[in-house]
C-alpha cells in the first residue's frame, strides 16, 4: 500500500513541476540545516522509539515553485535484534514542490530516493538498503520549514519504515558572479545621466542637461542659490539677494542691491551712497573736493561757535565713518580786518576747535582722518576794499584729502 502511495506522489509532483511563467526566480541555490525526530521500525531498533536525526539539504531551484534536493543525515540507533547500537547514515535526492507558489505560508510535498546504511557493519543484519521518502510540510517565509516524512527502506527482508518529524531553515545562496556583476553595474549606474555614478551622486534626480560638479550637484558659479543652467544673471555679486531667475533684486530701487543695501527702505528718488543709505548734503557738496560749512560761524574774535552748527558737526563725523577711504581737512579763514598774524593764529585755533568737537562725537576716528588748518586772511572770497565785503572772507571749509591709511 505504501509503494502505491509513493508512485501516486511521484505523478503528482511531475504535474506540479511546471511553474507560472510570470513567477520570478530568486537565487537558484539554497542550503538548509535539518533536525528531526523519527519513529523507527521495531525491526531497526530495540523497540519502536523516537530517535534524533541531524542532516542538511542542498537545493537547486528548477522553477520558482520546485527544487531538486540533495540530502544527507545521521541517526544513532539503540540496540535492536542485531544485538548492538548502530550509526545510520542516509543520502537521498528528490523533488520538492511548493503547492501554493506565493504568500508567507506555503504547503509543500516531496518525493526522494536514496540509500541508507548502518556504518557499524561488523555485525550480522547490518542495514544497507535503498530508501524512498514521501514528505508533506509547510514553509514559512523567510525560510523556516516544518515537515512530516514517511521513509521506506528496501532490502533483503520485508520493507522497513520510519516516520520523520523534521524542521529546517532555508538559506538562499546567490550566484556570486552575478552578485559581483550586479555590484559593478550598480556602481557604474547613472540614473540621472549627469556623468556622476549613483554611488557618488549626492544630488540624485538632476534634470537632464544640467551642468554638475564632481558631487553630481548643479553648479552655481556665483553662489547665489540658483543653478547655472537656470541662472539668467550669472555674475551676481556675493551677498546679493536674487529672484528665481538668479537676478539681483533692489526693493527700494536706489541702485544698491538687496543683501548689500544697509538702508533697504530708502524713500523713492533718494540719493544714496555705496551702502545704500541717503547721501548727506555735505557728501554731495564735497563731490568737487571742497565745500563751505555755512552753519559753522564763530563769535567775532573768539573760538566760540555760534548756535546752529551742531548738525554740521554731526554730519562730518557720520560722513567720515561711512567713508573709510575719505580724509578731510577743516580749513578756517578770516576776513582782512586786524593784524594778519593774529588772524592766522585765530584761524588755527578755530580749526582745532572744530576738529576737537567732531572727535568728541566720533572718538574712534583715526588721527590722520581729520586735520585742522588755519589760513587766516590769505585766501579771501572776493575783494575786501569795503567793510561789508570784508566779512566774506570769514568762513570754514571742508576739503577732501586722500586717506593714505585706507585699504
Amino acid at each position: 500500500m505504501r509503494i502505491h502511495a509513493f508512485l501516486t506522489a511521484g505523478v503528482l509532483l511531475a504535474a506540479l513541476a511546471p511553474a507560472d511563467a510570470a513567477e520570478t526566480m530568486g537565487p537558484r541555490w539554497t542550503v538548509s540545516p535539518r533536525a528531526a525526530l523519527w519513529r523507527t521500525d521495531a525491526a531497526m531498533a530495540e523497540d519502536a522509539t523516537l530517535t534524533p536525526h541531524l542532516g542538511a539539504e542542498v537545493g537547486w531551484l528548477t522553477t520558482p515553485r520546485t527544487r531538486l534536493a540533495l540530502r544527507g543525515g545521521w541517526s544513532h540507533l539503540e540496540a535492536a535484534s542485531t544485538g548492538r547500537d548502530g550509526e545510520l547514515g542516509t543520502l537521498s535526492a528528490g523533488l520538492v514542490a511548493d503547492l501554493r507558489g506565493h504568500g508567507k505560508v506555503r504547503p509543500t510535498v516531496g518525493l526522494s530516493l536514496g540509500y541508507a546504511e548502518d556504518w557499524t557493519t561488523d555485525a550480522p543484519g547490518a542495514l544497507a538498503h535503498a530508501m524512498a521518502t514521501l514528505e508533506a510540510g509547510v514553509e514559512i517565509a523567510p525560510g523556516l520549514r516544518f515537515g512530516l516524512e514517511q521513509a521506506l527502506f528496501f532490502g533483503n527482508s520485508s520493507p522497513l519504515h520510519g516516520t520523520f518529524f523534521q524542521v529546517g531553515y532555508q538559506v538562499p545562496l546567490a550566484n556570486f558572479k552575478r552578485a559581483k556583476k550586479a555590484q559593478v553595474d550598480a556602481a557604474a549606474a547613472d540614473e540621472d545621466a549627469d556623468g556622476v555614478a549613483n554611488a557618488k551622486d549626492e544630488c540624485a534626480g538632476t534634470a537632464a542637461g544640467t551642468q554638475v560638479d564632481a558631487r553630481g550637484c548643479p553648479t552655481d558659479a556665483d553662489r547665489d542659490g540658483v543653478a547655472d543652467a537656470g541662472d539668467m544673471c550669472a555674475a551676481t555679486p556675493t551677498g546679493a539677494r536674487v529672484d528665481p531667475r538668479g537676478c539681483p533684486t533692489d526693493a527700494d530701487a536706489d541702485g544698491v542691491l538687496d543683501g548689500l543695501d544697509q538702508c533697504p527702505a530708502s524713500p523713492p528718488r533718494t540719493r544714496v551712497d555705496a551702502r545704500g543709505c541717503a547721501r548727506s548734503p555735505l557728501a554731495d557738496a564735497l563731490v568737487g573736493g571742497r565745500a563751505v560749512l555755512a552753519r559753522l560761524r564763530f563769535k567775532p574774535g573768539t573760538t566760540e561757535l555760534l548756535p546752529g552748527g551742531d548738525p554740521t558737526l554731526a554730519e562730518i563725523g557720520t560722513l567720515l565713518l561711512a567713508s573709510p577711504e575719505l580724509s578731510m581737512e577743516i580749513a578756517v579763514f578770516t576776513d582782512a580786518r586786524g593784524d594778519a598774524g593774529r588772524n592766522r593764529v585765530l584761524a588755527q585755533q578755530r580749526a582745532d576747535r572744530v576738529v576737537a568737537l567732531v572727535r568728541g562725537r566720533v572718538p574712534g576716528l583715526a588721527a590722520g582722518r581729520l586735520l585742522a588748518r588755519g589760513y587766516g586772511e590769505d585766501t579771501p572770497l572776493a575783494a575786501e576794499d569795503t567793510a561789508p565785503s570784508a566779512w566774506r572772507g570769514d568762513r570754514v571749509e571742508a576739503r577732501v584729502r586722500p586717506n593714505a591709511g585706507a585699504h
